[in-house]
């Protein structure tokens, strides 16, 4: 199950006794948690009747969920106590259309709940979500990289790889532009 934030981690564990909670630190445009009302820097104090003193708290409330449960949080903004109440919604990858390239690569085009999910950098492009062995061997692509650009075509959607390397000369050289880790980078293929 999906809730669309995140939370302050490790580095916030001394500041749960001021604030009283977990801090926001990230809510995805459209996600559960934004359809319900909670926003960067609310101070989360109980999920589902269970106290919030630091991130593991509120990774155990995630882990008891499901598609569809009901999440009730207990918040301060701005000195104001509130509660609100969202569905836990699917993983947007879960979700996303899937494109099949050259049997060994599966990818789906990034959007800003793909974004906010996986916690990408780059706002565009296409996530590698399945690559099998073979193809990761031979390209030094791996799972969760994002294709950013081949050669000089930005890319914009999943399909756009598959169309650009479909229309590839035998021996042709690519340049592809990828993100992993929050870095850019590129290497250099030759399809054959």
């Amino acid at each position: 199950a999906w809730t669309g934030l995140e939370v302050a981690g490790p580095s916030a564990m001394r500041d749960w006794k001021r604030q009283g909670g977990v801090t926001v630190t990230r809510v995805a445009s459209g996600g559960p948690a934004a359809r319900g009302g909670l926003a960067e820097s609310d101070v989360l104090l109980e999920a589902n009747g269970r106290r919030l003193r630091n991130y593991l708290d509120w990774e155990a409330v995630k882990l008891d969920l499901h598609v569809a449960d009901k999440v009730t949080v207990r918040y301060t903004r701005g000195g104001v106590e509130g509660t609100r109440t969202f569905n836990a919604g699917d993983l947007p990858t879960s979700t996303a259309t899937k494109i099949t390239v050259s049997q060994g690569l599966e990818v789906v085009t990034v959007t800003p709940a793909i974004q906010a999910e996986r916690g990408l950098r780059n706002a565009r492009g296409a996530l590698i979500v399945r690559i099998t062995e073979e193809v990761r061997l031979g390209t030094g692509l791996q799972e969760g990289d994002v294709i950013l650009a081949i050669n000089r075509s930005l890319v914009t959607n999943a399909q756009q790889i598959a169309d650009l390397l479909e229309a590839a000369r035998t021996d042709q050289v690519f340049r592809i532009y990828f993100e992993r880790a929050g870095q850019t980078i590129f290497i250099d293929l030759v399809f054959r």
